[in-house]
């Protein structure tokens, strides 16, 4: 996968591809970067406050270097936490998931997405964050692996997320990866343990979250065809869920920037 945040200057990467740690110069004093304990140790956010009963959750996509993943929530992701806050008014936050930023534990890269280990620490990080800023609801913004733990956070809590907006969002890993041109790596059932397609199936409905799914038509990396299906899946079970497919837009245009029709997008479905 592209890289999908630069490396900040004044930031130095330290220890392996496990429990990354950093040294953080850049930001060493932006009071804005916290930490909530789980029970498989710290997870990292950056926080942008606002005003409302609901908070905001953003949820980055896997990358594909080490320098990126340490950064994760300090480059593009953070943009995004920043103009959603600015446009909205909501507090938001951007978690550094398992293997990400200064997050302890976890394995770099997306074995940390599909397993209970790292859904449940994004749930208990995102319980943490609730009983430290009172918000008994969120809406969670999800990117491509991101969007698929959106997606699990929402299907296994549903009293913690009142809407999920996603774009390229992962549901079905396995059969992306499949469709993915020249993709480097052949994968297995064994490598996602859990995915959102799975999930969905699995458990019973839950009518109380809103689920917007959105993909782009020139998305190579997850199809939207994929997403349709998965949509109208959810449809036929009796979940709340619309489909949409933005005209013209690739994986990568999520980022801020890369433009605004995105964001500008999962901004209306935010308040619609």
């Amino acid at each position: 996968m592209k890289a999908v945040v630069a490396l900040l200057a004044g930031t130095v990467a330290i220890a392996g591809l496990s429990g990354c740690q950093t040294t953080d110069l850049w930001h060493a004093d932006d009071a804005r970067y916290k930490f909530v304990s789980t029970s498989g140790g710290d997870v990292e956010y950056f926080q942008v406050k606002g005003t409302g009963d609901v908070g905001i959750i953003v949820i980055h996509g896997d990358v594909a270097t080490l320098a990126d993943t340490v950064n994760i929530i300090r480059g593009s992701f953070r943009d995004v936490a920043e103009r959603l806050n600015k446009e909205l008014g909501a507090t938001v936050y951007a978690i550094a998931r398992p293997g990400n930023g200064r997050t302890v534990g976890g394995t770099f890269g997306f074995q940390s997405t599909y397993t209970e280990y790292g859904l449940g620490r994004v749930i208990e990080a995102i319980e943490g964050i609730s009983k430290i800023d009172g918000h008994k609801k969120f809406d969670i913004v999800g990117f491509s692996a991101g969007g698929a733990t959106a997606l699990m956070v929402a299907l296994k809590r549903p009293d913690l997320v009142r809407k999920v907006v996603t774009y390229g969002g992962e549901t079905d890993p396995l059969r992306s990866k499949a469709e993915r041109r020249n993709h480097p790596k052949q994968f297995s059932s064994s490598d996602f343990p859990i995915y959102p397609q799975k999930l969905m199936e699995e458990i019973p409905v839950s009518q109380t979250v809103d689920y917007r799914l959105l993909f782009g038509t020139e998305d190579e990396n997850v199809p939207f065809k994929i997403g349709k299906e998965f949509a109208d899946a959810m449809k036929a079970k009796g979940f709340k869920v619309t489909f949409k497919a933005i005209e013209g837009t690739t994986h990568y245009d999520f980022m801020p920037r890369n433009g605004d029709k995105v964001q500008a997008e999962i901004r209306a479905q935010l308040t619609n």
